[in-house]
């Protein structure tokens, strides 16, 4: 797992809370703690996308999904 990107948002009374970009395999544990809401991780092995709820009394990873949609040319 590599950290691409850390920047420091705040701090609580656990230390430093940050916003974070990490690539790391889809078998690796997503770590939750002293990260904010939004932050990212890329499964390099899937190319799968989550983005942290920490907000949530239990933090979780959702996969990001990216809305699709056929575009049907109008008729002339």
């Amino acid at each position: 797992m590599k950290v691409l990107k850390s920047n420091l948002f705040t701090y609580n009374s656990d230390g430093p809370v940050r916003f974070v970009r990490i690539a790391g395999l889809s078998t690796e544990t997503k770590p939750t703690a002293g990260l904010v809401s939004g932050s990212e991780f890329l499964e390099v092995d899937t190319g799968r996308e989550f983005v942290l709820d920490a907000e949530s009394d239990t933090p979780a990873w959702t996969e990001r999904v990216y809305a699709t949609a056929e575009v049907t040319p109008a008729s002339p």
